[in-house]
């Protein structure tokens, strides 16, 4: 449980650090700058921003279970779908090339996901 324990962390906090609080807390210009977007109200970003920190409670909760000896396997999928979907938007719109070191990280937690959750079964 350690290694899902690991991921779950890491992916909370450097979500937190690096999405999370820019997207609730960030000018809507140095938004704008670094998303490559021209959005007149901060809410859009705000709204983001609160539905990533839900995301970080349900990851929060997946390892609330791991500490309690259950694998948590809808946290683990939700985790994949969300953080695969990200690389698979990211490529098909090549904002891939802009968001490298996004697109890096959401790929790095994914596969490491996909590992845990191969591990868990066999």
């Amino acid at each position: 449980m350690a290694f899902i324990i690991s991921i779950l962390s890491i992916k909370i906090l450097f979500t937190l650090l690096f999405v999370a609080y820019p997207f609730l807390w960030k000018p809507k210009e140095v938004l704008n700058k670094v998303m490559g977007l021209e959005i007149s109200k901060p809410y859009f970003y705000r709204l983001y921003g609160v539905a990533i920190l839900a995301l970080l409670l349900a990851y929060a909760y997946g390892i609330f279970m791991a500490l309690g000896g259950v694998y948590p396997w809808g946290i683990v999928l939700m985790g994949m779908v969300s953080n695969g979907g990200a690389v698979v938007v990211l490529h098909k719109y090549s904002e891939w090339k802009k968001q490298k070191t996004s697109a890096i990280f959401f790929g790095g937690v994914f596969v490491a996901l996909l590992v845990s959750a191969i591990i868990q079964v066999n």
